[in-house]
């Protein structure tokens, strides 16, 4: 979510759902994660974690609130 905002924005998690398909034993695992989408107040990104093989164990769904600097009473950071 972050690389989705503009400067002087900040996110929150509204909803965060996480469904384990299948256990992770040893080894490595991969996780992917990518934006679903971005509107003017909220965004939603998800991530899916695959072992070697490809086998998909893990499915992550996240709503995010986007918020300005303004809205949260933040100072804003001078460069």
């Amino acid at each position: 979510m972050a690389s989705a905002l503009a400067e002087g924005e900040w996110f929150t998690t509204m909803e965060l759902q996480t469904r384990i398909l299948r256990p992770v034993g040893h080894g490595l695992i991969t996780i992917e994660g990518r934006l679903v989408s971005r509107g003017r107040t909220t965004g939603l990104v998800e991530a899916e974690w695959k072992d070697t093989n490809g086998r998909l164990l893990a499915k992550i769904t996240a709503a995010k609130a986007i918020r300005t600097r303004d809205e949260l009473g933040q100072p804003a950071i001078s460069k």
